[in-house]
């Protein structure tokens, strides 16, 4: 991971422009932005006239591979996520925006903390919400020669749609390297689906906090978090390491097959639970994850990730109702 971040770092002080416009497969987009869109044609030729190409981006789409990436202990995950710094940052953030904070879950039931969690994760807060600019990125992956050419190009078409019915130029936003943008990191075939117009300004823009807090909280609410259940719990086992059952979000067992297995604390959940292992260097975690630990997998499909959101909610809350009650 060290690696990939410098070599990240490198290629991203470096740009390359090309003009788009040659490329057979542009113009075939073009044409078909027109014919499906009605999309202005001369805008667009001169939108790819003249593209910054991310090397980085594409080097990542092209050269790293899912076996590339080492298995990580939790210590090493998480000590960027669980600071007392940040745990600070998402208190202040949620104060600041707490009237939205209100509104989001008057209307989609989300706690504030998790909203909050997962904004100071995926941006730190709107601290950084990437430095890419979107359209040469989704230019650059859509048709210079990558494993997900098809993905992108479906992503540059509604990040297109997107800027033209928010009227907002396309080079104005930028995200990560992948395309993800605003303080919410959503990609743009996410946009219409799920974002929303929580200041009710007429105009939906995911690198203001407003409307990232209202299109967190739906896009939570959609993929079925329920209100009133717990999200995790911390359980007891024998032993330093823990494999007698099979560990990850996607598992499902009702409590009554993990024999050995308690909550530290009271549990009021009856339904099956995930069983979630924290892989630390002395000795091994265990928790039970619950429906709504696994809606936030759909977020990001990680238990580690997961779990990083969950215990920075959980202590950016207890952090506010302390300073609340002091």
């Amino acid at each position: 991971m060290r690696f990939l971040l410098i070599y990240l770092f490198i290629f991203s002080a470096i740009s390359f422009a090309e003009d788009f416009n040659k490329l057979k497969s542009v113009e075939e987009f073009k044409n078909y932005m027109a014919k499906k869109h009605n999309y202005n044609k001369k805008e667009l030729s001169k939108l790819f006239s003249e593209v910054e190409i991310q090397k980085d981006s594409l080097w990542f789409y092209t050269k790293k591979k899912k076996s590339d990436y080492k298995a990580y202990y939790w210590t090493d995950y998480s000590k960027g996520f669980l600071t007392q710094k940040k745990i600070k940052a998402g208190v202040d953030f949620l104060k600041e925006h707490n009237y939205y904070l209100y509104l989001a879950y008057k209307e989609y039931k989300i706690p504030s903390e998790y909203i909050v969690a997962i904004i100071g994760i995926e941006s730190n807060y709107g601290g950084f919400m990437g430095k890419h600019p979107t359209f040469d990125t989704l230019s650059t992956l859509s048709f210079k020669k990558n494993r997900r050419n098809k993905f992108f190009k479906k992503e540059l078409e509604e990040y297109l749609l997107m800027t033209k019915r928010e009227n907002v130029s396309p080079r104005e936003i930028k995200g990560s390297f992948a395309g993800a943008i605003g303080y919410c990191q959503f990609m743009p075939s996410n946009f219409k689906k799920i974002a929303v117009d929580l200041d009710r300004n007429r105009q939906v823009r995911l690198d203001k906090p407003i409307d990232a807090i209202g299109s967190i909280a739906n896009y939570l609410r959609i993929s079925g978090w329920e209100r009133g259940l717990p999200v995790a719990v911390k359980v007891k086992f024998d032993g330093k390491r823990f494999d007698k059952y099979k560990t990850g979000y996607r598992t499902s067992y009702s409590r009554n097959e993990l024999v050995g297995i308690e909550p530290e604390k009271r549990f009021y959940y009856d339904k099956n639970v995930s069983l979630i292992k924290l892989k630390r260097k002395e000795n091994d975690e265990l928790w039970y994850g619950t429906k709504n630990f696994k809606v936030i997998t759909t977020y990001n499909r990680s238990a580690y990730y997961a779990m990083a959101v969950h215990q920075l909610a959980s202590k950016i809350k207890e952090e506010y109702l302390k300073e609340k009650n002091n």
